[in-house]
């Protein structure tokens, strides 16, 4: 009886064991497929630039509050945040500057004409399918911009039936953020809409700051495999600066205040 037990328990073990490892070489297999190193979508395995990926369930997994947050995960980033939460945030790549990182929202360049930067705070999750950072000079495909590296944001495209979501959430410094949204899709048409609003008292007498921003996506099917979609994006986001703006000597009395859409 108990060779029999020994056998069937190495039996188990062995059969434990094949479906481990062929559980962990499915999970080798999952390859991302991204399209902002070369323009086209490839595997990130055949790309020759380091590329990092974050999808949507680990937006979700992790509950980052901005993009600028979840940024900081990426190894060779440098997030910068000009005071609390939902201050103006810069990102450097690899010690390049921020105007030298190249920042597309579904392969549009969103950068400042005149200051070369994008504040990353302004951007919330709801509406985002993943982001790709590829580190290193990337000139030859997105311009001089380009050199230290390049972030793309991918905004989701509406799938499946009609769904809906809504959250509020408070904290500390009066902090509000609530959320609305919903997307689907109807036989060849696809659809999402998403708003945000956030406002927060900050961590020092006028220190506040107001955000509010929407953002819509249509997207057609076509024939072999094509698509057509229009997006519209829009953000106002108003931050109270505990001193005095004015770059000429005067007595510390009035706040100044910065308005940006």
């Amino acid at each position: 009886m108990s060779k029999r037990l020994a056998v069937v328990l190495i039996v188990t073990m062995m059969a434990s064991g094949s479906v481990l490892r062929a559980s962990a070489q499915e999970l080798r297999q999952v390859d991302p497929v991204v399209v902002t190193a070369t323009k086209i979508a490839e595997p990130r395995s055949q790309v020759g630039a380091t590329v990092t990926v974050i999808s949507e369930e680990e937006l979700k997994t992790y509950n980052y509050l901005t993009v600028d947050d979840a940024l900081r995960q990426v190894p060779g980033l440098e997030v910068q945040r000009q005071g609390s939460a939902g201050k103006f945030s810069q990102v450097r790549i690899r010690g390049t500057s921020t105007q030298q990182v190249q920042v597309l929202i579904d392969g549009v360049r969103v950068k400042s004409p005149t200051a070369g930067t994008f504040g990353f705070s302004d951007l919330g999750l709801d509406q985002i399918q993943r982001i790709e950072v590829v580190r290193g000079p990337q000139s030859t495909l997105h311009g001089a911009d380009a050199i230290g590296g390049v972030i793309q944001i991918i905004t989701k495209q509406g799938q499946g039936p009609f769904s809906a979501y809504a959250s509020s959430e408070v904290g500390n410094h009066d902090t509000l953020r609530e959320r609305v949204g919903f997307s689907g899709s109807y036989k060849l048409l696809d659809y999402s809409f998403g708003a945000a609003w956030f406002e927060s008292n900050g961590q020092f007498p006028n220190d506040g700051t107001e955000q509010r921003g929407i953002a819509s996506r249509v997207g057609v099917t076509l024939p072999a495999d094509g698509h057509i979609g229009l997006a519209f994006r829009y953000n106002r986001t108003k931050n109270d600066l505990p001193f005095d703006g004015n770059s000429t000597p005067v007595p510390f009395s009035p706040f100044f205040v910065l308005d940006r859409d």
